[in-house]
């Protein structure tokens, strides 16, 4: 077993189960702050006091990990940047690789360019607010969303931030990401997490989310059958958040065999692996036909095609993933069966505050996406797993030593 790879300690608090909470202990984010006994608020002349004592020391320089060409990330010191006005300076725990940041690593992202400090899954304790800040303190553990919304613009306004046409993506265009020992968040887009969160599970919280979300967007009449084409994290937190919504049956399709147990262990029913078999006579062999909805968690180019038509006819299928190139679809096949089609972005705070709350209690464990825990430093064998091993499900990055 590699050294690396997590264990029992990375599972937190709480039992194994499946179902998401309802909207109970609702999430801390930017502008809301919810009073606790005895906690003084920020922002008061206690506050501030309170704030000095848990002063917490930032060096002017911190490590990186810099992608600076296609397939080369390069450790590097770089300045730890100050926040300001509604941000806050964030020693990151622990970050993810997303599949994201892997395309930026292998070039097919379809705008994130080198040089870059890629990564936006993180779970870290803020250490620095901007003079703008209100609803977080100094020693909040906190994760945070892949983007700044604008808070102007009409989808903003009528609480879609997540189709924010002025929004900014961390690790893009001169921000840097969270592969490094700090990163500036804004306000906006971070989330309080419950004291005592294992930080790799903290890290989860922004994968889930859009996870949730995608699921989110299927028929109110609840489907009885789910196919999830695709077993990366996104694929996986659709199952955790499918048996959450309570749909019966769930089929999971990647390639190879290598996922089968990660998906069956967080809830699938089935796994199909797509190079053994036709992937619609499979679906039908499990399900007993056609599957009443379908989500789309993978990239390659007939991603869309098969999810469609494995779907039954007035069926749905939503759309999560991002592609490298203009992907396959058999319009008039889409047509005749009447599928609906719909496309999942990011996530909003709301379903952030599910999956925080799901965590919270106990009722979702997505401790058992993580296989492998590496140093900061190794992030690139963490990119080269991804690649090159398909057992491999999340791999989190250390950043804490």
């Amino acid at each position: 077993m590699d050294r690396h790879r997590c264990g029992p300690s990375l599972r937190g608090r709480g039992r194994r189960c499946h179902a998401l909470p309802g909207r109970r202990g609702r999430a801390r984010r930017g502008g809301t702050r919810r009073r606790r006994p005895g906690r003084v608020r920020a922002g008061t002349a206690a506050g501030s006091a309170f704030r000095r004592r848990r002063a917490y020391a930032v060096t002017a320089r911190m490590k990186a990990m810099v992608l600076r060409r296609t397939g080369l990330l390069r450790e590097e010191e770089i300045a730890v940047p100050a926040p300001e006005g509604g941000q806050l300076l964030v020693r990151v725990a622990a970050t993810g690789i997303c599949g994201s940041d892997l395309a930026a690593f292998n070039g097919s992202h379809p705008y994130k360019r080198p040089p870059m400090v890629p990564g936006h899954e993180m779970c870290g304790t803020v250490v620095q607010v901007g003079t703008e800040v209100s609803g977080f303190a100094v020693g909040d553990l906190v994760c945070s969303a892949a983007y700044s919304h604008c808070g102007k613009c009409g989808y903003c306004l009528e609480g879609t931030v997540n189709r924010c046409t002025g929004r900014r993506n961390i690790g893009d265009r001169g921000w840097p990401g969270t592969f490094g020992e700090y990163a500036v968040l804004e306000q906006n887009m971070a989330f309080v997490l419950p004291p005592g969160t294992a930080p790799a599970v903290g890290a989860l919280v922004e994968p889930l989310a859009t996870a949730v979300h995608a699921v989110s967007l299927l028929p109110t009449r609840r489907p009885r059958s789910l196919l999830v084409v695709g077993s990366g994290t996104i694929g996986l937190g659709c199952v955790l958040a499918a048996r959450g919504r309570g749909i019966e049956e769930i089929a999971c399709v990647d390639r190879g065999p290598g996922k089968a147990a990660l998906a069956t262990g967080l809830g699938a029913d089935y796994y199909i692996d797509a190079e053994s078999e036709p992937l619609a006579a499979a679906v039908d062999a499990r399900l007993g036909g056609p599957a009443d909805a379908a989500i789309v968690a993978a990239g390659y180019e007939r991603a869309v095609a098969d999810a469609v038509g494995s779907t039954a006819r007035g069926g749905t299928a939503v759309v999560v993933s991002y592609f490298a190139g203009p992907a396959v679809l058999d319009a008039n096949d889409l047509v005749a069966r009447e599928i609906s089609l719909a496309g999942s972005a990011l996530a909003t705070p709301a379903d952030f505050e599910a999956v925080i709350a799901g965590i919270a209690a106990g009722s979702l464990d997505p401790a058992p996406i993580v296989t492998h825990i590496l140093p900061l430093s190794e992030a690139q064998r963490g990119m080269e797993l991804l690649a090159s091993d398909r057992t491999t499900g999340k791999v989190m990055l250390d950043a804490s030593s």
